[in-house]
């Protein structure tokens, strides 16, 4: 289990479709993962080929909003993307957000083994933040069966930053005698979660 927390977050959801450039990244000889990043936001894939110099390459990855990471090691080469995309405008924010990164572990001992062995199961993450906003179309979206991308920012320039697909699955208000209310959002991520260290 992992836990983070952060002042500052957005949240995006689809606008317009539109095609981007394909992406391109090297991989070194010493480098044993390699995440293919895009120049915009990603809600929906209506097309996506991952290419090795030039050849489909089918090697198992997870798509995030940034782009795709791929599942194993992969060998030294020149890799590119090719899609179309979703371009996401901004709909709301949060403040005073918690972030908890979770990792099943499923038993996989063999008959007749002395010790139990274990091996990384499913990923999960959930989120949660002390006060959000949302504009008018973001209020007629917050109930329904909507996607969002969510950034949760680490550093006071808004680059670094925790982003991954995620629902909003309830907020709370708590009132107490005297006391000031209190409110919070709840988010769980569908999918993986990923941290950049640059602006994207």
């Amino acid at each position: 289990m992992s836990a983070v927390s952060g002042l500052l977050g957005a949240v995006y959801v689809a606008e317009t479709e539109e095609t981007v450039t394909a992406a391109a990244a090297t991989l070194g000889a010493d480098d044993r993962t390699l995440t293919l990043t895009v120049p915009k936001l990603i809600s929906t894939w209506s097309t996506i080929i991952v290419k090795k110099g030039g050849t489909a390459h089918t090697d198992p990855y997870v798509i995030i909003p940034g782009g795709i990471v791929f599942v194993d090691e992969q060998t030294a080469g020149t890799y590119t993307l090719d899609f179309k995309s979703i371009t996401c405008g901004q709909i709301g924010g949060v403040f005073d957000w918690g972030l908890e990164i979770k990792r099943k572990i499923q038993e996989c001992t063999d008959f007749g083994d002395e010790w139990e062995t274990n091996i990384n199961g499913l990923g999960s993450w959930q989120a949660t933040a002390k006060k959000y906003w949302f504009d008018t179309s973001g209020l007629t979206m917050i109930d329904s069966t909507y996607t969002y991308i969510f950034k949760f920012f680490t550093d006071t320039d808004n680059d670094e930053c925790w982003i991954g697909y995620g629902r909003i699955d309830g907020n709370k208000t708590v009132s107490k005698v005297e006391k000031m209310v209190e409110e919070e959002l709840s988010i769980s991520g569908d999918g993986a979660i990923v941290f950049f260290d640059t602006a994207i």
